[in-house]
């Protein structure tokens, strides 16, 4: 096909440039970079899209794939290394993850999306998350914190990070502000980047009263359960032993009803 097109434009600049605009106007590879989402097309049977980007050595990262629309496309990931080589692959009916793979060595890597026989094609979205990447963009936040956050895209995965000290008992909670299918994932992360305990649920996921083993950095991430949602969501992060707000003495009489309210 390329032959064909360059006998054609040989002999008019013009022509040779439009042509040359029209054999590269949809690229069979693109790069993508970590904390990306991407919707792709596999237009016929048998099609592969490629995906290319940078990782180093160490890196986890975190690669989803999945149909847009009702159909038969099952999504398959392949992960080859900056070598050429195959190193993790997945498939599903529904959605294809690859979870917190580390990386081998520092280079470019490719993805390969296609459909796992290879007989159907479809609409999907891609996502590439990489914890380290999350965390170095994370916003920094403290004891008594109340924030509301936006999860744009299928996949993402968000991070924030808090200085805690040994033995402090924290709790952590996250919801979805509004009706929906976003269901909140807490992961908690030690000063070392390493997982030590999380939570989800379809309504509020919370961590309670956990005590810290460590003084340091810690990491929270938040994402949807299975990936597959968004939403907007609020997040708390709370200690025992660092009391926020203002201390008010009173006496109760006993069998003496008192209200009081809450302000977050």
């Amino acid at each position: 096909m390329n032959n064909c097109f360059l006998f054609l434009c040989k002999s008019f600049l013009f022509t040779t440039l439009f042509c040359f605009s029209i054999l590269y106007s949809y690229p069979d590879t693109i790069s993508v970079e970590y904390g990306q989402s991407i919707f792709g097309l596999i237009s016929s049977a048998g099609e592969k899209d490629v995906y290319y980007f940078n990782g180093e050595i160490g890196d986890l990262i975190t690669i989803r794939a999945a149909e847009l629309y009702g159909g038969n496309f099952d999504p398959k990931i392949e992960l080859y290394n900056p070598n050429d080589s195959l190193i993790t692959q997945a498939w599903s009916i529904v959605q294809a993850s690859i979870l917190d793979f580390k990386l081998s060595q520092s280079g470019k890597y490719a993805i390969y999306i296609s459909d796992n026989n290879g007989a159907d094609n479809g609409s999907y979205w891609l996502t590439l998350n990489c914890r380290q990447y999350s965390k170095s963009i994370a916003e920094s936040i403290n004891y008594g914190t109340f924030l509301q956050d936006t999860l744009k895209t299928s996949g993402l995965i968000l991070a924030y990070t808090f200085d805690g000290e040994i033995g402090d008992l924290i709790t952590i909670r996250a919801a979805e502000l509004y009706n929906g299918d976003f269901d909140p994932k807490i992961e908690l992360f030690d000063p070392n980047d390493s997982l030590i305990t999380q939570a989800w649920s379809i309504v509020q996921a919370s961590i309670l009263d956990f005590k810290l083993s460590q003084s340091g950095k810690y990491t929270i991430y938040i994402s949807d359960n299975d990936g597959a949602d968004n939403g907007i969501y609020w997040l708390t992060l709370t200690c025992r032993q660092i009391y926020v707000g203002n201390w008010y003495p009173f006496q109760i009489d006993e069998g003496t009803p008192y209200i009081a309210n809450v302000e977050i």
